[in-house]
Parts: structure tokens; C-alpha cells; sequence
């Protein structure tokens, strides 16, 4: 198994997008997760990935877990670089220096001197 949801809840603005929800994911499986827009499917996958963690219970990630998103997506509430960070360690990149590679990225599109700036300021 990769992953495992262990009674695993969360509530966002007072709404619960997940309660009680226990499940193994096997390796060399794939997924669908469907559902009506907002009603948790990407806030689950979030909590998977460690962007967000569960109020109660537990998501035990034996293996290395990644997924993509529909659109292009930048996390609000962290900085440029954080974003550019978070991509790098699901993306393989040239070099052993993550920071230095993310604030090339940055430089790169003309954002290196923001890289402390919160996306949605951006």
C-alpha cells in the first residue's frame, strides 16, 4: 500500500469536507476521485499530498505521492518562491540545490526580486 487513510476528518469555514473517512491506496493502481464542485475532492487529494493536514485521524504515506491538477495553480498564502519550491519537489530538476534551482525559475520569468511576495499580491 501507498497510502492510508486512517478515520481521517476536516472542516473548512465550519464545513466538514471529510469525516471519518478510512482507505488504502495500493501502488500501480489508478484513482478517480469524482463529485459535485466543492464538496472535498481536491481539499482529500490535499490532504494526501501534505498541503493540508486532517483536524482528526491520520494519511500514512508509505511511498512517494504526487497528482495534477486541472488547471495551473499557484498556492495562495505563501510566497512566489514557496510555489516554485512545491513544484520543484514533485518535478525532477538539474543540481542538489532546490532554493538556488527555484529562484532561478524565478528569475527566469522576472519574479526574483518578488520571491517573498504572497502570490495573490502578485
Amino acid at each position: 500500500m501507498s497510502v492510508i487513510l486512517k478515520r481521517m476528518s476536516k472542516t473548512l469555514a465550519g464545513k466538514p469536507i471529510a469525516e471519518n473517512i478510512s482507505f488504502s491506496f495500493e501502488c500501480g493502481q489508478t484513482y478517480v476521485l469524482y463529485g459535485s464542485t466543492g464538496v472535498g475532492k481536491t481539499s482529500l487529494l490535499n490532504m494526501i499530498a501534505g498541503y493540508i493536514t486532517p483536524d482528526t485521524g491520520s494519511v500514512n504515506v508509505v511511498e512517494k505521492v504526487g497528482y495534477l491538477f486541472q488547471d495551473d495553480v499557484l498556492f495562495s498564502g505563501i510566497t512566489a518562491l514557496d510555489n516554485v519550491l512545491i513544484a520543484g519537489q514533485a518535478c525532477p530538476y538539474d543540481g542538489n540545490d532546490l532554493s538556488a534551482w527555484a529562484i532561478g525559475v524565478l528569475d527566469k520569468v522576472g519574479l526574483k526580486e518578488k520571491k517573498n511576495v504572497p502570490v495573490e499580491f502578485l
